[in-house]
């Protein structure tokens, strides 16, 4: 694998863009397996990579995803004070805008998967059940 230098770096970052506007073009599944691809070599605790991706592409479901977000933002600020809960609602676009999106990825973990039996022998942590 080549060697990233720092000028491939930077154009990389400064060419980044954040997207809240989306087409309804279908991903092609060799795409989705690359970014999955891409995105599994996030860094993780000895490596262990303890998520799982799913793809969603059904429109109706990315909406019930996106009105389960909602719900738990509006959770979040009913928690809050009025200040603090206002600031916040000011960029519910942000965490809701995913919904005109032709995928998404939702990103799953189980906790335990992180006391695996190497864990609880480097560090006494104790199996889960």
């Amino acid at each position: 694998m080549k060697n990233c230098g720092y000028g491939d770096l930077k154009s990389l970052i400064a060419g980044r863009s954040s997207h809240r506007k989306f087409t309804q073009e279908s991903i092609p599944a060799d795409i989705i397996e690359k970014l999955v691809d891409c995105a599994r070599m996030a860094p993780s605790g000895h490596n262990l990579q303890p998520w799982k991706f799913v793809a969603v592409s059904h429109g109706g479901m990315i909406a019930r995803i996106a009105e389960a977000v909602e719900k738990g933002l509006q959770a979040a600020l009913d928690s809050l004070p009025a200040d603090r809960a206002k600031k916040l609602d000011d960029y519910r676009f942000l965490v809701t805008h995913f919904k005109e999106a032709p995928l998404v990825f939702v990103v799953l973990i189980e906790e335990s998967l992180y006391l695996t039996a190497e864990l609880s022998r480097d560090y006494g942590v104790p199996q889960p059940p």
